[in-house]
């Protein structure tokens, strides 16, 4: 290449970055929310609608672009444990309830069974104030022993 045409080639490099300086420096917007943007671009390949919109609304409450991605993280961090975790919780839940359940039954039957095969037990109260009764007439019928005992002039 001879020095004539590496000169006008340089020049013409020179004027186009010089142009592309000049249109960037004219037309050039400061792009908000660039990340949250991409975001949202791959949240819209997930297969899974209600998952999508889940993680999107996500992503929506975000204000900057990093509190985009902190949110994303918690909702994804959600849905593992909406997923992950909460069948689990769920199935020792009923798993709990239904032994409980079954006890109880299985404890009912047996006071049941043995209360029907048992003999009854005795009223402690009633044979108290049955005795206590009993006492009294005795005590009476002494202090009337007494009484005669005492009108006939024996000595004791």
């Amino acid at each position: 290449m001879n020095h004539n045409k590496k000169i006008k080639l340089s020049f013409l490099l020179l004027s186009v970055i010089i142009l592309n300086l000049y249109i960037i420096h004219k037309f050039y917007t400061k792009k908000e929310g660039f990340i949250k943007e991409t975001i949202k671009g791959v949240l819209s390949i997930i297969p899974i609608k209600p998952v999508q919109k889940f993680l999107k609304k996500e992503v929506n409450a975000a204000k900057g672009p990093f509190e985009a991605i902190l949110y994303l993280a918690v909702g994804i961090f959600k849905l593992i444990v909406l997923i992950g975790v909460m069948p689990f919780v769920m199935i020792v839940l009923v798993k709990v309830i239904v032994t409980g359940g079954f006890m109880s039954i299985l404890s009912g039957t047996r006071k049941f069974v043995s209360f029907m095969v048992t003999a009854p037990k005795p009223n402690i109260d009633m044979m108290s104030a049955a005795n206590f009764g009993e006492i009294n007439t005795l005590k009476q019928e002494i202090e009337n022993l007494k009484e005669k005992s005492g009108s006939c002039g024996c000595k004791k």
